[in-house]
């Protein structure tokens, strides 16, 4: 982000002295261009909503997924899988859904299918954080897609994160999947729009 700025500096300054229209129309689409990028990479402060039982959405963007299953990895059991699909205009900063202990990570090497199929989820690159915080265990998998080919995650196994905390970026348009006991409730459903570090996806037990 900061390269692009100087060089809309330079070019700027290149237009300013010359008056060439060619440098003008450049320096206007490299504007244009810090300004897409400035606006991909926002990450407004967010206030998480109070309550040891409730699970927040990790991501912003659309609910494409809400499914029970068996559990595939950490957890076990049947499980609830819900996916959040990340729109090129949505904020791409993922934050933590509950506070606890990461006790589980993995990188897996994989493909860059478009982030809204289903087999995303299993054949994508990716990173997997399995958190612990007292009786609560969740698992978090934040997935590449076509665009987005690096999957930025902070925490690794034996960190500490607090609920709601920034623990990683996606680079565009990708997916994210949370993973919560059979028994929890589930809060959102198909199609709604959720936001990292304040929608409320479960609730896990009781207060």
């Amino acid at each position: 982000m900061l390269a692009s700025a100087l060089m809309a500096l330079v070019v700027t300054a290149g237009a300013a002295v010359t008056g060439a229209p060619g440098l003008v129309v450049l320096t206007a689409l490299l504007w244009l261009a810090v300004g897409l990028v400035v606006y991909f990479f926002r990450d407004p402060p967010r206030h998480p909503p109070l309550g040891e039982s409730l699970v927040l959405s990790p991501a912003d963007g659309r609910v494409v997924v809400v499914f029970k299953e068996e559990a595939r990895e950490f957890l076990s059991g049947e499980v609830w899988r819900i996916a959040v699909f990340l729109s090129l205009l949505d904020v791409h900063v993922i934050r933590s859904p509950i506070t606890g202990r990461v006790g589980y990570f993995r990188y897996q090497k994989g493909r860059f299918a478009p982030a809204r199929r289903e087999e995303a989820g299993q054949l994508n690159e990716q990173v997997v954080l399995g958190i612990e915080g007292g009786q609560h265990k969740v698992l978090l998998q934040l997935i590449a897609g076509v665009v987005a080919r690096r999957v930025v995650c902070h925490p690794r196994e034996g960190w500490c994160v607090e609920k709601g905390q920034r623990i990683g970026i996606i680079r565009f348009g990708s997916r994210v999947e949370l993973t919560v006991p059979g028994d929890a409730s589930v809060q959102v459903r198909l199609g709604q729009k959720v936001r990292a570090g304040e929608t409320v996806i479960a609730r896990i037990g009781r207060e």
